[in-house]
Formats: C-alpha cells, sequence, structure tokens
C-alpha cells in the first residue's frame, strides 16, 4: 500500500509531546486536554429522526421531511450538564449525506427543507448553545459515507457490506471520486471556518476499507480531507489521526458496546487490518506514538430517536466504570425527540446518571498525591467501596500494574 504523504496518521508533536526524557510515547496537550474532559454526550439527530429516515439512510429522504417544531439546542445542553458531559457531538451530517448546515455544496441540506423557511443553521445553533453553556463543540462528519452523492436508484444498500460494495462501485466511475472527494473537502472546509474553533471532529469510517474498498482509493480520499481539516484547525483534534475507538473484545457490542479494552494502553503502533487501514494497534511495549482513546454507546434511540426507551441508570454506570474507570472518554448518546428537544424522561435520567457520579466522587474520605511507588491513606471507621487511582501522563504511560 503506497501510503499518502500528505495523510499520515499521528498526533500534531508539540513540545511536551517531543520531551526527550525518555522513550516513551508522551501525548501532546490538546490530546492531554482532550482526555481530562473524561465524559461527552452524542447527540444524533438529523433526517433520520423521522418516519421516513429510519431506515439506513440511503440518500433518498427529501429534505422536506425535516421540519422540528421546537427545536432547542438549549435543551440539549441542559442534559449534557445534568450529565456531567464537557464537551457535545453532534451529526453536522450522517451518511445519508443530508446537511444540517446551509452549505454552498449541495442542495440536499436545510435550504431545501421547510426548517425556517430554508434558512435555518442547526450546527450553527448548536456551537453557539455550547459556548453559552462553556462546553466543547465537536462534530460528527462521515465523509466517505455520502448515500445522496454516490447511491442511484436500486443500488444494494444493505449496511454496511453491500453499502460498502456500492460505495466502491460508484466512485470507480470516470471522474466520480474527483468530483466526490472535492465535494466532502469543501464541507469539512466550510465546518472548520464558518463556525469558530471545533474541538474534535468524529470522522466516521476513516480509512475502513472492511476487506472490500480500494485502499489506494481510500487513502487518496481521506488524505485530501485530513490535511483540509488540519490546515482549517491546526487545533481540532481527529479521530483516527489523535483519538479511536477502544472496545472490550470480551464483551457484546463491538465498537459501540461503551467498554473499553482493560489494561488500556496508550503506547500505540499501527498496522492494516481486515478492517481498516493503519488501525492503531495498543503495544506498551513497542508503540511509537501515544492516542487517547474513546468509548461510546447508545443511552436513548436506536442512535437517531427511535421511541422514548432510556437505558435504565445502573446500567449507565456500569458504563461508565468500564471506560472513565479504565482511562478511556467516554461518549453515551441521548438522541431529540422529533420535535427537536430531549425528552422529559431522558433530561431526568441524565440528571439521575450525573448526580450519582457527583455523590460518589464529590467528596473523598482520604486523597493523596505526588506520591511515589506507594502511598499510604488512613481512613475512618466505615470503609470505603471505591478507590481512584491516576497516573501523571503527560510523560507517558509508566504503571504496569498496582496493587491494593
Amino acid at each position: 500500500m503506497q501510503t499518502n504523504t500528505r495523510y499520515l496518521l499521528a498526533p500534531m508533536p508539540d513540545a511536551q509531546s517531543q520531551d526527550k526524557n525518555n522513550n516513551l510515547p508522551k501525548p501532546n496537550k490538546m490530546q492531554l486536554a482532550f482526555q481530562e474532559l473524561e465524559l461527552g454526550l452524542f447527540i444524533h439527530y438529523g433526517l433520520r429522526t423521522y418516519p421516513n429516515g429510519s431506515g439506513p439512510g440511503q440518500g433518498f429522504y427529501s429534505p422536506q421531511e425535516f421540519n422540528p417544531t421546537a427545536l432547542d439546542c438549549d435543551n440539549w445542553m441542559e442534559t449534557a450538564q445534568a450529565m456531567g458531559a464537557k464537551f457535545v457531538v453532534f451529526t453536522a451530517r450522517h451518511e445519508e449525506g443530508f446537511c444540517l448546515w446551509p452549505t454552498r455544496t449541495t442542495d440536499y441540506s436545510l435550504k431545501s427543507s421547510p426548517y425556517k423557511n430554508g434558512k435555518g443553521d442547526v450546527v450553527l445553533e448548536f456551537v453557539e448553545a455550547c459556548r453559552r453553556h462553556g462546553l466543547k463543540p465537536c462534530l460528527y462528519h462521515p465523509s466517505y459515507m455520502d448515500a445522496h452523492h454516490t447511491f442511484k436508484p436500486g443500488d444494494p444498500a444493505t449496511w454496511h457490506k453491500e453499502w460498502f460494495a456500492t460505495t466502491r462501485k460508484r466512485l470507480a466511475e470516470p471522474g466520480a471520486a474527483q468530483r466526490f472527494t472535492a465535494l466532502q473537502r469543501a464541507q469539512m472546509h466550510e465546518l472548520l471556518t464558518d463556525y469558530g474553533p471545533i474541538t474534535y471532529l468524529w470522522l466516521d469510517h476513516i480509512t475502513e476499507t472492511q476487506g472490500i474498498l480500494d485502499p489506494a482509493a481510500v487513502d487518496a480520499f481521506w488524505g485530501e480531507i485530513a490535511a483540509e481539516a488540519r490546515a482549517c484547525q491546526p487545533d481540532c483534534l481527529l479521530m483516527k489521526n489523535d483519538l479511536y475507538l477502544s472496545r472490550d473484545r470480551d464483551v457484546k457490542g463491538g465498537v459501540h458496546g461503551g467498554r473499553a479494552a482493560y489494561p488500556l494502553w496508550h503506547a500505540c503502533r499501527r498496522e492494516d487490518t481486515d478492517e481498516g487501514q493503519q488501525d492503531p494497534i495498543a503495544d506498551p511495549a513497542h508503540g511509537d506514538q501515544y492516542l487517547v482513546w474513546e468509548s461510546n454507546t447508545i443511552f436513548s434511540g436506536r442512535w437517531f430517536w427511535s421511541d422514548d426507551y432510556v437505558k435504565p441508570v445502573d446500567d449507565m454506570m456500569e458504563h461508565y466504570y468500564a471506560t472513565i474507570g479504565r482511562g478511556s472518554t467516554f461518549l453515551p448518546n441521548f438522541a431529540p425527540a422529533p420535535d427537536g428537544r430531549m425528552t422529559d424522561k431522558v433530561l431526568k435520567y441524565a440528571r439521575e446518571f450525573g448526580d450519582r457520579i457527583k455523590g460518589i466522587y464529590a467528596y473523598p474520605l482520604a486523597a493523596v498525591e505526588n506520591c511515589g511507588e506507594t502511598a499510604e491513606l488512613r481512613l475512618g471507621a466505615d470503609g470505603f467501596t471505591q478507590v481512584e487511582i491516576m497516573e501523571d501522563l503527560r510523560r507517558g504511560q509508566k504503571i504496569g500494574a498496582f496493587t491494593i
């Protein structure tokens, strides 16, 4: 495989990550600052929220379906703050291709919807609400998966091997890949120049091949996207370059199961796998770069709104311990209802989840820091239920084991 030199899958270096005090891979300041945010909120909302958009999102749904009656991004931020989230990731565009901002690249966007008479901009509403509430705005964009601009009526589109096969077939047509790349690069440019600083880009399907797509074509495409993102906002973290998904392979749920690997090693190397190119592989002995890990799962919806089911708070806590408790960031999904608001039930459960976390960690019985290889804490007679152990990661991950 020829690697596109414009697309080096590696974190951006800075003085902290290049510190020569030891040979361990180290995080740059942006990575470490993001890791310390710990908990975020994933928001899947868009054309697929509505009844005709609840399927696999093949790009044929009419923009006329999108007309929320009570869209309220401050309500979304209230949910994020209730659960204790510090950042929020919003689906600016999902796989069907419908853009939730008035993009100049396509009419398959809010411009063609009844929402605010075609003058709406949900991405703008989202980032402004984030900043009003002191939350970090992040955007989801699955650049290589855009059914509206690749599929034709009758194309096989069952998720996901047929979807990938159709994508490969259509982008192999003369000139198609060049046109498609230019369109997606222009969308990336808009999102990273028109809305102020974006903390993190959740680039879904980045370098995925699934053993079907042409690796050279995938590499060339993502080279263009990553180059555009880095040029527009060098401080914006990118999925797979700076952060990647971790999963516990011994439990059900796959990469979206909401459980990180354990132990979780930040030192990584890269290799091509059956699923994608240059996937990061945790390797504490021989890893050559530091990666922040993220885990995510569904707390309500089927990503997008489906019904009023919300995962029980006890289950939410189990995910919290299996992600943040293992050193990963955690990004659970709550889905707004078709009117554009989180339901009262979602808000109630989010608050109970956040209160449970605060109740556990707000008042430690004892604490010690800068303790070296051993630490001794004297506790009261009531005993304790939990211990929190943290490591200063600025000079790399060094602790291989511990005993309590």
